[in-house]
């Protein structure tokens, strides 16, 4: 979620969502909006993580039984002031220590692209339900924008929805619609992700391909440059680590 390349790996789908049981209503009405529009402040960003999280997600992949509970514990128990301001550098790293610091540079992100206008929500009943994420991630060779997909979440009550299918495609053509022509990137082994991305028929590319899209952005440094180089060379040893683009010129 937080590894600073072009990952669509979302927050909506860590367990396989066939083995889920159909909690949500019929005939729901679920609204579509832009983060703006909605007046979608930082609280707001914390509160959804922080119910979804508490739901769903295995921040750690493989830690122990144990630690997702702390995790859960501390995210019902602490307040969002505390939360957000709750990182002893000093202190040796821990499950909930890495998951909190994880938090709040999502919340801090997604805050960002809140206010530049790139974050679509989801509504029902006038409650978030939903949100997806969207920043520059690099260029085309011909010098057009690629937007990556940094955040996706879609409550667990509300999933086998099409509400992150919903989401997706209308963030998609608001960006569109003010950076024409420009192209999207998503590099994920979420298998939800992975099925909409060939659905649509995106592209699907190298690790390498994605990589050149990615160093073509302008601020990036020599210790980040290097940092995705040795990034990218760890995943080519993971088959089911897929890299897909959307070109509307190229389609």
């Amino acid at each position: 979620m937080d590894q600073g390349l072009a990952t669509d790996t979302g927050l909506l789908l860590k367990d396989d969502e066939t083995q889920r049981d159909e909690k949500v209503k019929e005939n729901l009405d679920i609204q579509i909006v832009t983060a703006t529009e909605e007046n979608f402040t930082e609280a707001d960003i914390i509160k959804l993580m922080r119910e979804f999280c508490v739901e769903t997600f295995d921040p750690i992949g493989g830690s122990t039984v144990e630690a997702r509970n702390q995790i859960r514990k501390t995210l019902k128990n602490t307040d969002d002031k505390t939360l957000m301001n709750n990182i002893e550098e000093t202190l040796e790293p821990t499950p909930v220590g890495f998951f909190i610091k994880s938090l709040q540079r999502n919340v801090q992100k997604m805050n960002k692209l809140v206010k530049e206008g790139n974050v679509q929500l989801a509504l029902c009943n006038g409650k978030v339900i939903g949100a997806i994420a969207a920043r520059i991630g690099g260029k085309m060779a011909d010098g057009r924008a690629v937007y990556e997909f940094t955040q996706a979440i879609v409550l667990p009550e509300f999933r086998k929805r099409n509400i992150y299918t919903q989401i997706k495609d209308t963030l998609i053509i608001k960006l569109r619609s003010k950076n024409v022509n420009c192209g999207f990137i998503s590099s994920t082994e979420n298998p939800s992700v992975i099925k909409y991305c060939q659905e649509h028929n995106w592209a699907e590319k190298t690790l390498d391909e994605c990589l050149s899209i990615i160093l073509a952005r302008p601020d990036l440094d020599e210790v980040y440059i290097r940092y995705l180089k040795e990034w990218v060379e760890k995943h080519k040893l993971r088959s089911e680590w897929k890299v897909f683009i959307n070109d509307p010129l190229n389609e």
